[in-house]
């Protein structure tokens, strides 16, 4: 899992990154750079404030060469 998220799509900032992975995969990876996000800033503060409305999370597929998973910003 945490090569899958080591590679980092140039398009999104650092910020977003790792707010998003903090906030979503925080249990199955061991980021120590995710106690400062989720203490420090709260990650659904900088994932409104600093991502996309939609992105690609992994970069990379997931399945079968050309399956990605896509999260798109609910904002009602």
């Amino acid at each position: 899992m945490q090569a899958m998220f080591s590679i980092k799509d140039n398009s999104i900032s650092n910020d977003c990154w790792f707010a998003f992975i903090c906030d979503i995969y925080w249990d199955l990876l061991d980021y120590s750079i995710c106690i400062n996000y989720s203490v420090f800033s709260g990650c659904r503060e900088i994932i409104e404030r600093e991502c996309p409305d939609m992105m690609f999370i992994p970069s990379i597929p997931v399945l079968f060469g050309d399956i990605y998973f896509a999260y798109k910003k609910n904002h009602s």
